[in-house]
């Protein structure tokens, strides 16, 4: 496995490991379980396959779709203005 391969999982291993730990916080805090963006109980199935999860389906959806639009119209005022320029 290459160098920069390696880095790479160590990273996300990292961070993985960042996430259960800010899981624990929140369980001891009582806000495990609720979602940041809509203050609504994240579903237990969700949590059981994510168990840092900090955000709804709702709101994960509605995150995606937002930058996926944002993205397309940063895409198309740069083609935009590539082909006036």
């Amino acid at each position: 496995m290459s160098k920069e391969r390696n880095s790479q999982l160590a990273t996300r291993q990292d961070k993985f490991i960042r996430d259960l730990k800010n899981a624990l916080i929140r369980i001891e805090n009582k806000t495990y379980g609720i979602c940041r963006v809509t203050g609504k109980l994240i579903d237990a199935e969700r949590l059981k396959l994510v168990p840092h999860a900090t955000l709804s389906m709702e709101a994960k959806l509605t995150n995606v779709e937002k930058s996926t639009t944002h993205s397309f119209r940063g895409t198309f005022r740069r083609s935009s203005h590539q082909a006036v320029g």
